[in-house]
């Protein structure tokens, strides 16, 4: 990528700090009982330090999606059934719940 402006590793440093500030407030949460948004911090955390990853492998901004499946693909991560399966029950509850609107 020639883009002026590009410092990859200060980009990636951004998606890690910022996924290890949301991986305290997760915690936070979920000590308290707020499961549902711990559950969703969780998500955040995860889905920057895949961006963060993205940014690594292929050297370019990350992708503005928040599917987790999609940004390990983008990243070159290969995931099985059974590692895919829990992503998939957790966003059909999601979706059963309404909370995610497609």
């Amino acid at each position: 990528m020639d883009v002026k402006g590009f410092d990859k590793e200060k980009i990636i440093r951004y998606w890690i700090d910022s996924a290890e500030e949301d991986y305290g407030t997760m915690l936070t949460l979920y000590e308290n009982n707020k499961n549902s948004w711990a559950l969703f911090v969780g998500h955040l955390v995860i889905e920057k330090l895949l961006k963060g990853l993205y940014v690594k492998v292929n050297e370019d901004y990350p992708p503005l999606i928040h599917n987790l499946l999609r940004l390990a693909e983008l990243c070159g991560l290969e995931l099985n059934q059974e590692e895919k399966l829990p992503h998939a029950l957790i966003m059909a509850d999601l979706n059963g719940l309404k909370l995610i609107h497609h």
